[in-house]
């Protein structure tokens, strides 16, 4: 089936998108569309954009990183005897993980020493190998077991102004590991893209309107605070350290946890 949706091109002109299912996108300008609407608009059935669409517009490369469609988004609060003497087992063998991870050799100057931070603040500084040890540390941490290492870009958090909840936004969220893999293509020879690094900033923080209720507990104010601030840090991407921008993606709980399935849950509070 063919979609045909609308948006604006940099010059703020309109643009109309055709896409099939099988194929690229198409775009023509609005007076194009008006031209040939006839022989190539005609029979199109017209469709709103999906959520996944509304997302690649704003990822852009980034949307090759989203986390796969969740098989469940619903409320799942009722465990079996069966399935909580499992959550029990695998939730101890997690807590022995995480312990031993952070315990390991050398885990607090795995990713940056005082001889990296000294060469990395010259603007030329090559940044490239930091990212693949960004990602051997996030490929460690999903190894682990548990949830992976899921994320939120600030400009995500720019446009929606609000913060995703997982698995309902989940074409809003990241996969870390696989974020990172595509920045490794997508760079250049000094480990960038559009003059930024990344940045993964993990979001320690207290829930603003807790409630027994899932549908109902949020982290952020009603006017969304949270989000608003994150997406101006991100937006801004300065470092007091480093006189250049980062690109910033955050861990927050209630983006990279699942908020509905309860076994899925307690994993992810003990990771």
């Amino acid at each position: 089936m063919l979609q045909c949706c609308c948006r604006h091109d940099a010059r703020g002109e309109e643009q109309a998108e055709v896409q099939d299912a099988e194929l690229p996108y198409k775009t023509w300008s609005r007076a194009q569309c008006s031209e040939q609407s006839e022989p190539m608009l005609e029979g199109i059935v017209t469709q709103p954009a999906t959520p996944e669409m509304m997302a690649h517009r704003v990822l852009g490369w980034r949307s090759r990183a989203v986390v796969e469609r969740p098989d469940c988004q619903s409320i799942v609060s009722d465990l079996t005897d069966k399935q909580i003497k499992q959550l029990q087992e695998e939730r101890e063998q997690l807590f022995q993980n995480v312990r031993e991870h952070l315990k390991s050799d050398g885990r607090l100057d795995a990713v940056m020493t005082p001889e990296s931070v000294s060469s990395l603040t010259n603007p030329d500084g090559d940044w490239s190998e930091l990212v693949r040890e960004m990602l051997k540390n996030v490929e460690t941490v999903n190894a682990l077991g548990g949830p992976r290492f899921r994320v939120v870009w600030w400009a995500t958090l720019l446009k929606e102004r609000r913060l995703p909840r997982y698995p309902s936004d989940w074409p809003l969220i990241l996969d870390a590991e696989t974020l990172l893999k595509t920045w490794l293509e997508e760079m250049d020879n000094h480990g960038k893209i559009d003059g930024r690094l990344p940045s993964m900033i993990f979001l320690s923080h207290r829930w603003e309107r807790p409630n027994l209720d899932v549908s109902l507990a949020h982290p952020d104010t009603e006017c969304n605070q949270k989000a608003l601030a994150l997406a101006e840090y991100g937006r801004e991407g300065t470092c007091p350290i480093f006189k250049f921008k980062f690109d910033s993606y955050f861990w927050v709980d209630y983006s990279g946890v699942d908020q509905y399935d309860v076994y899925q849950k307690v994993l992810g509070i003990c990771k």
